[in-house]
């Protein structure tokens, strides 16, 4: 580095400019290993229900999380506390192609407790959206009882139909191409700041140097693979670091997309998904 740069009749912002640029070269030039790869992923979310007053309607959105095209089915089972809530009804979701639906769709409701199993095409593979947070079941719910205005009790869990001797089961799977997939579950949905990589709460220097230790020494992807994708360009990549020393170092660059500067969860669909919420969000 030319140390003719520092000199003291340069101006702040010029030197910043500098310094920046002179860190993305090295970033760009030096050879390194070749990105470690993120393993295809598939998980659930439900976004849990506020409990209102006994007698109103309320309902917990599933979303599912995936870097697979297609699946031929899918089944979950979520459970509550029949003292706060009574499912009524099951509903697709907008993501599921409506006329693949109706091969097979089979739900059940108890007093503590909602399952459905979906079949999506008997001849092939239907493809749902690649990324994260596709709507792909509602449960509805009347309210019986429980504490109004906070979240209600609400986890994933396995439900048998005692119709059936035990035989039909309700439990949270998916199918890829004949095989059968057991996806992350995560209650609601994680919340996150974009470029915030190690999950510190703070946007800073030391996001693009865990950023780089993750695309090329082997080091963590972190909690959330979306925060780390500065850009929201769908995919981490070299691209990220810059991006970040970019917004941190030259006046007036762009600010990372949303959600940014506070937390949120992801706007934009893609192949990358967050597992929780980071800090102080």
């Amino acid at each position: 580095m030319n140390i003719s740069l520092y000199n003291g009749g340069m101006s702040e912002s010029i030197r910043r400019l500098c310094f920046c640029g002179s860190i993305i070269a090295v970033i760009v030039c030096v050879t390194m290993p070749a990105p470690a790869q993120i393993p295809p992923h598939a998980g659930y979310n439900v976004e849990v229900p506020i409990i209102g007053d006994p007698g109103d309607l309320v309902s917990a959105t599933h979303r599912i999380t995936t870097q697979y095209p297609t699946f031929d089915g899918f089944g979950f089972s979520i459970c509550n506390d029949p003292d706060e809530l009574q499912p009524i009804d099951v509903e697709p979701g907008t993501a599921l192609p409506t006329d693949a639906v109706g091969f097979f769709y089979n739900w059940y409701l108890e007093p503590g407790g909602a399952g459905l199993a979906c079949i999506l095409d008997g001849f092939g593979a239907v493809s749902l959206p690649i990324g994260v947070g596709h709507h792909i079941t509602t449960v509805h719910y009347q309210v019986v009882g429980g504490t109004p205005d906070e979240d209600a009790m609400i986890d994933y869990c396995e439900l048998a139909d005692p119709a059936s001797g035990g035989a039909v089961v309700y439990s949270n799977w998916l199918t890829h191409e004949g095989t059968t997939l057991l996806p992350e579950l995560v209650i609601g949905f994680p919340q996150f700041k974009r470029g915030d990589g190690n999950a510190d709460g703070v946007l800073d220097i030391a996001d693009v140097i865990f950023g780089l230790s993750g695309l090329f020494t082997g080091g963590p992807w972190g909690v959330c693979q979306d925060s780390m994708d500065a850009d929201d360009d769908g995919v981490v990549n070299i691209g990220d670091p810059i991006y970040t020393l970019m917004y941190l170092f030259t006046p007036g660059s762009i600010p990372p997309p949303s959600p940014f500067p506070q937390c949120g969860s992801d706007p934009t669909p893609d192949v990358l998904d967050c597992n929780q919420s980071t800090e102080g969000c």
